[in-house]
């Protein structure tokens, strides 16, 4: 089992950390070392991370929504998503966009 492209697939958090680990037959703390020994960082980090570069694919179609895209990438609301792509990214999900669409 790939379990990048299960978490991938799961941008929601839909799925826990147990049904990970189950789907590779390891316990959740093995998953956790295996999973931050193999990516430099844990589950929950690379889900993060994942879903920022997937909103910064959708952010160049000015058509979607700011809000549309924090949703479909996982995040709980608009809020939830500009604090997170502000943090990781130094600037907010609008301004990054209007910076890449020139």
């Amino acid at each position: 089992m790939d379990v990048v492209l299960l978490l991938a697939a799961n941008l929601d958090g839909n799925i826990s950390l147990k049904e990970v680990a189950g789907e590779c037959g390891l316990s959740i703390s093995h998953f956790g070392r295996a999973f931050r020994k193999s990516t430099g960082v844990p589950p929950h980090g690379w889900l993060v991370m994942h879903r920022v570069e997937t909103a910064k694919a959708m952010l160049k179609d000015p058509s979607r929504l700011l809000s549309e895209i924090g949703l479909r990438c996982g995040f709980a609301d608009q809020s939830h998503f500009t604090r997170t792509f502000t943090g990781i990214v130094g600037e907010s999900p609008g301004a990054w966009r209007r910076m890449h669409l020139l």
